[in-house]
């Protein structure tokens, strides 16, 4: 793929996003695993301004905990990839994205109202979740400092070149960051 093919692909994908009229400073959860449909996905977020929570694949009632983290109370869970929980979501496509309403007890505990502990000078680039082995898993916002100054700590231990490679499952400041500095 093109630098070019790349930049196209993401702004078609970030269409998807203006399609369903989600603004800077929305949520969408993209669920999927470390994988370039993913990746592309977390690119047209960061383009349109859109935060990526980052999930995988999981049950029903972890996703519920999650988007009473999220959003506040009978507002809709917006989607971007494949949840398995039931019949209909395991049915739609992987880059397909959708809204689930939360009006429904079904998919909401009364009263869920995410907290901002910090007023944010940067924007949010990513919420991923704690494992929440000590109690139930907390979202942890990252702005693009945070990622960066975590890929040069990383660096003064370990000492990629452009030749190196790594695994996916390191954090998305190694394989988001490091080949955006052209070493990867």
């Amino acid at each position: 793929m093109t630098w070019r093919e790349l930049c196209e692909h993401i702004q078609s994908l970030g269409q998807c996003l203006v399609e369903q009229e989600l603004a800077p400073g929305d949520v969408v959860c993209l669920v999927g695993r470390a994988e370039q449909s993913l990746v592309l996905r977390y690119l047209a977020c960061l383009a349109q301004g859109v935060i990526p929570a980052l999930l995988s694949d999981q049950s029903k009632s972890q996703f519920i905990t999650k988007f009473d983290t999220l959003y506040r109370t009978n507002e809709p869970a917006n989607v971007w990839g494949n949840c398995q929980w039931d019949e209909l979501t395991a049915q739609r496509d992987e880059l397909e994205l959708y809204r689930i309403e939360r009006s429904d007890d079904d998919f909401s505990k009364a009263g869920s109202q995410p907290t901002n502990a910090i007023e944010m000078t940067e924007p949010v680039v990513s919420i991923v979740f704690t494992s929440g082995s000590t109690g139930r898993p907390k979202a942890v916002a990252h702005r693009a400092s945070n990622h960066l100054a975590s890929a040069e700590g990383l660096l003064q231990r370990f000492p990629f070149t452009a030749d190196d490679s790594w695994l996916l499952s390191y954090p998305c400041s190694m394989s988001l960051g490091w080949p955006l500095f052209g070493a990867g």
